[in-house]
């Protein structure tokens, strides 16, 4: 929130016409022109706050991967693989997990190579304050769907469903 004081202090509404110069701008509102000093400074905090976040969350997303691996190594002996047909729920969450950090990663960069180039360009397009928005909703809109889709309360759900289909069919 420190980061964006001087953006809040700026802001305003949108205006019907091209403003040429480094300001930040959204669909709905935009900054007024700011200067050389502050561009740079906005940018390069801006930027080592995002890498040190992501590599936050990646770092964290890698180490809970490797407790699940050593994990599984450790209970390997008590369940037999050939017992079950179904994948240990070990691997089951590796991959929500790495599925998860992989979605956050891609749409979180990308909307900041969006947002940054909109940032640097002259003449704003409202095509791309559209796509940053589109890059931001991405990440909050797929991930409740990945966190269902292993969900065993979600399974039944759908199977009871299918049964009720199939009864009343």
């Amino acid at each position: 929130m420190l980061i964006y004081i001087y953006i809040i202090e700026t802001v305003e509404a949108d205006h019907n016409f091209t403003i040429v110069g480094l300001e930040y701008s959204t669909l709905h509102c935009q900054t007024n022109q700011l200067g050389q000093n502050h561009s740079v400074a906005f940018g390069s905090v801006v930027i080592i706050r995002d890498l040190l976040f992501v590599i936050l969350v990646m770092w964290s997303s890698l180490y809970t991967v490797n407790l699940l691996y050593k994990h599984r190594q450790r209970a390997q002996h008590i369940h037999s693989p050939s017992l079950s047909p179904q994948s240990s729920p070990e691997i089951k969450a590796t991959h929500t997990i790495l599925l998860l950090v992989s979605c956050f990663v891609f749409f979180h960069c990308s909307n900041n190579f969006v947002v940054f180039y909109l940032f640097h360009k002259p003449e704003k397009n409202s095509r791309l304050k559209r796509i940053t928005g589109i890059f931001s909703s991405c990440y909050p809109t797929i991930c409740p769907f990945v966190l269902l889709k292993n969900s065993k309360i979600t399974s039944k759900l759908t199977s009871s469903l299918s049964k009720l289909r199939i009864i009343f069919s």
